[in-house]
């Protein structure tokens, strides 16, 4: 399990899954993120631990037996006491259309499943920061940690100018010192000296 930042301390989260595997990765991740879990397996359960429990946001799958989360919305909206309870909806059957039909029956948004233990707590937060219900409880680090998934990367450093065909570069392109021509003669294997060029040369015409 990855190491998650405390993003959650003092929250309340009611989790409603009929599904135990789904709802004990779900409980097990918001406890490390520091969130008070309380789970329920239906809506009707829901509808109880709602009326007995702080909550502060839920999270609901949509497919459950006796009381679905698509009713379960139904009866939130309906109650003046929690319309502006979050509701977050968890699909497995996530297709074109569902986060709008989502959003229309009353949810904030919605989180596919299986739920990814790598992401699945950056997913929750990049859609908390943007319910205005939670303004000013969303700490300033973990405000940072969602933007620096965004932050763009650095340019990359201009490369070097390219030289004259044939003439060595007077230019340092590494940090180091600019070559000069006894550098450059000891590289190519020739250590002579100028004047000591000539002379050979002109011997060597003489020979001839």
């Amino acid at each position: 399990m990855p190491k998650i930042p405390r993003y959650l301390e003092g929250w309340s989260v009611l989790v409603v899954d009929d599904e135990e595997d789904s709802l004990d990765v779900a409980r097990r991740l918001l406890k490390k993120a520091g969130a008070r879990v309380i789970a329920a397996s239906n809506g009707a359960e829901a509808l109880h631990c709602i009326n007995t429990n702080k909550i502060d946001f839920i999270l609901s799958d949509l497919s459950m037996p006796d009381m679905d989360g698509w009713l379960l919305m139904h009866e939130l909206n309906r109650d003046r006491r929690f319309a502006d309870t979050p509701v977050i909806a968890l699909t497995a059957h996530a297709m074109r259309g569902d986060r709008e039909r989502a959003i229309k029956a009353g949810f904030v948004n919605y989180i596919t499943k299986p739920l990814d233990v790598e992401k699945f707590i950056q997913q929750l937060v990049a859609i908390l920061v943007d319910i205005p219900a939670f303004e000013g409880r969303i700490s300033e680090y973990m405000t940072l940690d969602v933007s620096a998934e965004t932050k763009p990367a650095e340019p990359k450093p201009a490369e070097p100018q390219s030289t004259a065909a044939g003439k060595p570069s007077a230019i340092a392109t590494n940090g180091e010192k600019p070559a000069n021509a006894d550098s450059v003669a000891a590289s190519t294997g020739d250590t002579k000296k100028p004047d000591e060029q000539v002379a050979h040369h002109t011997a060597d015409q003489s020979a001839k």
